[in-house]
């Protein structure tokens, strides 16, 4: 019974941290980084954020969590990765969230529209609230994975709560 319990909240922090709506885009996915990246999996990680605070629905929110860890997962999945860097950076117009490894990289032509199913379900999820996925990666020169949504900027007083 306590490991289902344990689990379930396993299952439920992978699918969008509790922390999220209380602490913001941003301290969620550097606490994740800190706290499931690092001590897990003795990966450097390293968080950058740049630009003024925009306000995001808590369902944008969500999905741009998902889709970062699920991006830093492929990292430590398939890169042999020693090291991951999430940028945060907003503009006037654009959220982009950036997720970079110096793992093995692989090559973009080979993979085509089948991106695998991790890398298709944050494109599709992507688009489906009008952003996108880019992936750039050669062999040997690790993967930089580029997520843009359009955000318009609203005046508040926190961090994209």
């Amino acid at each position: 019974l306590l490991a289902t319990i344990k689990d379930t909240k396993s299952l439920v922090f992978d699918l969008s941290s509790p922390l999220l709506n209380e602490i913001g885009l941003s301290a969620a996915v550097s606490n994740w980084l800190k706290e499931q990246v690092e001590k897990k999996y003795d990966i450097k990680t390293s968080f950058i954020e740049k630009g003024d605070p925009v306000y995001l629905e808590s369902d944008i929110k969500a999905i741009l969590f998902r889709n970062t860890r699920e991006l830093v997962s492929n990292a430590i999945r398939h890169s042999k990765a020693s090291s991951v860097t999430v940028l945060l950076s907003r503009t006037k117009s654009d959220l982009t969230i950036m997720v970079e490894d110096d793992g093995v990289g692989f090559n973009t032509e080979n993979v085509g529209n089948s991106k695998g199913f991790g890398l298709f379900s944050v494109q599709e999820r992507m688009a489906d609230f009008g952003g996108s996925l880019e992936v750039f990666s050669h062999p040997g020169k690790g993967c930089r994975a580029i997520l843009t949504f359009p955000v318009e900027k609203k005046s508040t007083s926190g961090e994209n709560k």
